[in-house]
């Protein structure tokens, strides 16, 4: 009996230590996903977030206003760019604000990872701490808009996401400062 109640012991105690042998965190306990787990992560992101009770997951993707009158479009160099915007208070106010003129931003390099810009004006912001990656486009700081070539850690308002694929986002962003232009 104890030969088997220490076995048992023992088999719970390696599951455990297995368990907690992640490799996924880095040192100040922030996760730092794996590139194959991103849309993973995105996903459970997206139905942990409870500041949204409206927003839903569908086959992976957020769902997002299908009328065209609330359509928001961006443009990085007059280059149309598809956006899944993130139903929030933050892309409500940018959205109404789009509907009275376009919003046009001048953007500037920033260490090799994003191009970020002024608004203009404060907007509602609900920043959390996130790992952020290429296509990602945040409001940093409640007044500056910040769209993401490569991966960077900070606390952000989450936007949206360009629908393209990462080298063409990065073509986009990573030659030289851009002019943004968001309209409806």
């Amino acid at each position: 009996m104890k030969k088997l109640i220490s076995t048992v012991l023992f088999i719970a105690f390696v599951l455990c230590l297995t368990a907690c042998g992640s490799t996924s965190d880095d040192k100040a306990g922030i996760p730092v996903p794996e590139s194959e787990n991103y849309e993973e992560q995105l996903k459970n992101e997206a139905t942990n977030n409870t500041d949204t009770p409206d927003k839903e997951l569908v086959d992976g993707e957020t769902n997002t206003a299908s009328s065209e009158e609330s359509e928001m479009k961006l443009f990085i160099n007059d280059v149309e760019v598809p956006v899944i915007w993130e139903e929030n208070a933050s892309v409500a106010e940018l959205r109404e604000d789009a509907s009275k003129g376009d919003i046009i931003v001048s953007m500037s390099m920033y260490s090799d990872f994003e191009q970020v810009g002024p608004l203009g004006k404060k907007y509602h912001s609900d920043d959390k701490q996130m790992t952020v990656h290429n296509g990602d486009i945040v409001l940093y700081n409640s007044n500056n808009i910040v769209l993401y070539y490569a991966s960077n850690t900070w606390s952000y308002t989450r936007l949206g996401k360009m629908d393209l694929p990462e080298q063409e986002v990065i073509d986009l962003l990573a030659n030289g400062d851009v002019t943004i232009k968001i309209s409806r």
